[in-house]
Formats: structure tokens, sequence, C-alpha cells
């Protein structure tokens, strides 16, 4: 999957990158692995996810689809 921007200050999107991810568990955790947002999404057609909230930071965001998982690392300004 792709995600962007990356730095992130408002808004973060998903978008399915031809993984036909659909209903999935989102999970975004902070650098000291405490979980810090989770939800179910539709990815196939793409995501945007609030992350105004979020203290500057780096955080990793997991991407669990059935038997498979996806990981990947973004910055929070």
């Amino acid at each position: 999957y792709m995600l962007y921007p990356n730095p992130a200050t408002d808004l973060l999107f998903i978008q399915d990158a031809g993984q036909e991810i659909y209903a999935e568990d989102v999970h975004v955790f902070n650098m000291y692995g405490q979980e810090v947002f989770v939800n179910k999404f539709l990815i196939h057609n793409g995501v945007q996810i609030d992350v105004s909230d979020l203290n500057p930071g780096t955080y990793s965001i997991l991407v669990d689809y059935g038997p498979n998982k996806l990981a990947k690392c973004f910055i929070k300004h």
C-alpha cells in the first residue's frame, strides 16, 4: 500500500497499491510501541486518517488483512 504524505501534519492517506486490501484493521503505534489508533477501513478505495491529534514524532502503521500484515513508518510534524 501507499502511505502519503510523509511527513504528515493533519491527514494521512492510505491507498491500495494492487494488494486488493478490503475491510481491514489499521493500527498506528508510537515509537514506544503503544497503540494510539485502531479502526477498520475499506482500503481498496483509499482512506484518510486524521493524525492532527498525534504528537510530533515517528509512528508505525500496521495494516492487518486476513493472514497478511503490512507495516510502514511515517513522521508526524
